[in-house]
């Protein structure tokens, strides 16, 4: 059985933001018959990568560690771009960037396994 431990401060911020995902993906979806097809790829994209993201977080993966900051980096210059339009939407976006990556950088040093390690380990059992 596949089975990794997880450091706990991931594994915190891997289940707040998860819980931030969803409502997104859900609001995405409810908004899919008004949005421009560039907006419903571009939403899609960042809730499968968001997910991605969470799934390498739970395994500790070097790569999710990057991958996750340029997302966060993502979500931080679209929240500027927002500000014109929606201030107080931007404001909360704002704010949950920079604490997220302010969290990331501070658990850093739990994204320890290259890409395949765990699984090697597994299956060497």
């Amino acid at each position: 059985m596949f089975d990794p431990a997880v450091p706990s401060e991931l594994s915190r911020y891997a289940f707040v933001h998860f819980v931030l995902t969803i409502p997104a993906a859900l609001w995405l979806l409810t908004r899919a018959d008004v949005l421009r097809p560039v907006q419903l790829v571009a939403g899609a994209f960042y809730v499968v990568l968001s997910l991605t993201n969470i799934g390498g977080t739970l395994e500790a993966r070097r790569w999710a560690f990057v991958s996750e900051q340029a997302r966060l980096g993502a979500l931080l210059v679209a929240s500027v771009a927002l500000l014109m339009m929606n201030g107080l939407v931007a404001g909360v976006l704002l704010l949950i960037c920079s604490s997220s990556l302010a969290w990331l950088w501070r658990a850093r040093s739990s994204f320890v396994v290259p890409s395949d390690e765990r699984m090697d380990l597994h299956l060497a059992k």
